[in-house]
């Protein structure tokens, strides 16, 4: 048992550096239907949103 908590914990530690460098944020919006016109502009709006905060911020 402890062979098996030795190896979770290298295992752990090892996969640490491994983690991703983007951080993605879903755009869950209407862009089809019945509440396409209001889905989109949000969207639209959400997506310029984002790109401020990466260019000015730095991501």
């Amino acid at each position: 048992m402890t062979k098996l908590a030795a190896l979770l914990a290298a295992t752990t530690v090892l996969a640490a550096p491994a983690v991703a460098q983007n951080l993605h944020f879903p755009m869950l919006s209407y862009r089809t239907g019945p509440y396409a016109p209001g889905g989109i502009p949000f969207a639209d709006g959400y997506h310029d949103y984002l790109t401020l905060i990466n260019e000015r911020d730095g991501g």
